[in-house]
């Protein structure tokens, strides 16, 4: 009995567990034909959207891509950006407004290609499910791939130097003054100047964080300056001569239509460029001249003006202080030496040497020297106050001078001084010529003021040559009226030492030579 019963129950365990796998089977077969269906859903959903086209409510940046091909893409944000590159950006210096465009900044998107790739391959990559929710996404939100915009370092700080710079702050050296009193020291301001660098950076980061593609403006970044030696040497100097000189200034506007004719005629031939006679040695040359004419015109003064007694010193040289642009960037004056007696051919070589003379220099080292030479003759005038206050400045603080020491001190005065500048290049001459036309041709005027530098009695400007309508005299003594090229020439004098007549003969001998231009052929 047991045994049957045994058996009966062995064939129902059989039966039930036939029927599980029955039920498994189905309930299998049920959930693959599920995920069939799903997965198919899931096909049929992505496979509505073209593989070469990108799909709806995608952008990059603003640009709404939804539906383009990739050349399609590519043109709408060539065209987008064009449209960027005339948005302004505004920045502020100093109360005052620098403005540019984009385009003038180099403004550009960093990777368009990139951005349209990912553009296109969203939603089209990785598994059926990850497709299908991204995707999915898409009809609710809209996607936005950021694009990378830059700006041309270069061009950007060219337009900061040239617009942003000129509104900063500058440094102003310490000064001494006369009061009732007596003797005042004006201390020396630490001013600002446009941080370039930090500026660019901050146009960079708002339009890659907050832009919304259109004109914007913002502070410019700004930093401390402090002047270095040379400039603190050049703004003491350009002080005493406003605090102390009567200025007088007159122009002199010179017909050189015919000039520079005979200037070509003198390179004739000339192939190396470093021999070749410049229009500004020529006019070096003419103002040499005049003041052969006019001797009173080079000299220096001594003036005391408490006793009211002074007196002119006459050279039978030409000595001419000349700004030069050297190879750090720096305007700083030079001495050329007996400029007066040379050719044209002599000047332009004295001239080329001590640019060649210039880069090898250290200008620290050079005017420091200078500086010394100033403090010597500070003494000497009594001038006690200015004296301890130029020393003490100029070794002690966070503005002193950075002078050379130890081996590469040794190591620059091994340097033959054939190659180098020394004290005797920038110490003063017997007067001051400054080509403000090299520095600037496109100049549509005229220096109207022009700083003497004391003991010296004047200073010249030579200006851009412009094109302007002129009387002309013919041989028949009719006057009409043509477009010549003018050259103004910004004459100063100190009033305390010359007068207006005193300045005739350098007028009429500078008449004498633009009547007669040729003669610059008998100079060469």
């Amino acid at each position: 009995m047991a045994r049957r019963r045994r058996r009966r129950m062995t064939r129902k365990q059989a039966r039930m567990r036939r029927r599980r796998i029955r039920i498994a089977g189905f309930c299998l077969a049920g959930c693959i034909l599920i995920l069939g269906i799903v997965c198919g859903a899931f096909h049929h959903y992505v496979s509505q959207f073209p593989e070469d086209k990108i799909a709806e409510n995608i952008y990059v940046g603003t640009v709404d891509l939804s539906g383009l091909s990739k050349k399609e893409a590519l043109e709408k944000l060539a065209g987008q950006k064009k449209a960027d590159q005339k948005q302004t950006v505004s920045l502020t210096v100093e109360g005052q407004k620098a403005e540019a465009t984009l385009e003038e900044c180099g403004f550009d998107y960093a990777d368009v290609k990139a951005n349209v790739k990912a553009a296109m391959d969203y939603g089209k990559s990785g598994g059926l499910f990850g497709r299908y929710k991204s995707l999915r996404k898409l009809s609710k939100e809209k996607v936005v791939l950021s694009p990378e915009y830059t700006l041309d370092q270069k061009a950007t700080e060219n337009i900061l130097e040239e617009r942003a710079v000129p509104f900063a702050k500058h440094a102003q050296n310490a000064t001494i003054t006369k009061s009732g009193s007596g003797l005042q020291i004006n201390k020396e301001e630490i001013g600002e100047t446009v941080d370039k660098s930090g500026t660019i950076k901050a146009i960079k980061k708002h339009l890659n964080d907050s832009w919304d593609h259109g004109s914007f403006a913002m502070e410019a970044k700004v930093k401390e300056e402090h002047f270095g030696i040379a400039r603190k040497i050049v703004s003491n100097m350009t002080s005493e001569s406003w605090e102390t000189i009567p200025h007088a200034t007159m122009t002199y506007d010179a017909d050189v239509t015919e000039l520079f004719k005979e200037c070509k005629k003198l390179n004739e031939g000339v192939t190396d460029k470093t021999k070749k006679i410049t229009i500004n040695t020529i006019m070096l040359k003419i103002i040499c001249e005049g003041l052969k004419a006019a001797p009173k015109m080079n000299t220096h003064l001594e003036f005391n003006r408490k006793l009211v007694r002074g007196k002119l010193i006459y050279f039978d040289h030409i000595d001419i202080s000349m700004p030069m642009i050297l190879p750090s960037g720096e305007m700083m004056t030079v001495n050329m030496h007996d400029m007066g007696d040379k050719t044209l051919t002599q000047m332009t070589e004295a001239i080329n040497n001590t640019a060649m003379r210039a880069k090898g220099s250290d200008m620290n080292e050079v005017m420091f020297e200078v500086s010394l030479d100033n403090t010597l003759t500070g003494l000497k005038q009594g001038k006690i106050l200015q004296t301890i206050h130029r020393l003490v400045g100029s070794k002690t603080g966070k503005h002193k001078v950075k002078t050379l020491s130890g081996q590469a001190k040794k190591d620059y005065y091994s340097i033959p001084i054939t190659r180098r500048l020394t004290k005797h290049d920038i110490e003063q001459g017997t007067t001051t010529i400054s080509n403000l036309g090299s520095v600037y041709r496109e100049q549509k005027g005229m220096c109207a003021l022009l700083e003497i530098i004391p003991p010296q009695t004047t200073a010249f400007a030579i200006n851009a040559a412009q094109k302007r309508p002129t009387v002309v005299t013919d041989e028949n003594g009719n006057d009409k009226i043509e477009i010549r090229l003018i050259l103004p020439i910004t004459i100063a004098i100190d009033h305390r030492a010359l007068d207006y007549g005193d300045v005739v003969p350098f007028m009429r001998k500078l008449d004498e030579i633009f009547d007669n231009p040729s003669i610059i052929q008998s100079w060469k």
